[in-house]
């Protein structure tokens, strides 16, 4: 398995493991934030497939995925945070 592929598969996991803990603490946006992480694995997907294709270069591949993974840490993670803070 390729470092993308690697990445991809860990951002899987890491994603249902939150959506399952989302919907289990009653977070009321557990269906709009696990809607977040399928479109963002469907971009990191389309991304290593332009790789695959020889579209874009491994390096750019893994940047995507990291930017768009930090850039979803940073913005949206922290209502979560947040809602389980005031619980």
């Amino acid at each position: 398995m390729d470092t993308s592929a690697l990445l991809f598969h860990a951002m899987d996991i890491m994603f249902s493991s939150q959506d399952a803990e989302m919907r289990a603490s009653g977070f009321p946006q557990a269906d709009i934030h696990a809607e977040w992480h399928n479109q963002l694995l469907d971009r990191c997907l389309a991304t290593i497939g332009r790789h695959r294709g020889g579209g874009v270069a491994p390096i750019d591949t893994i940047n995507f995925m990291l930017n768009e993974l930090v850039g979803h840490l940073l913005n949206t993670d922290p209502a979560f945070a947040e809602y389980l803070r005031a619980r």
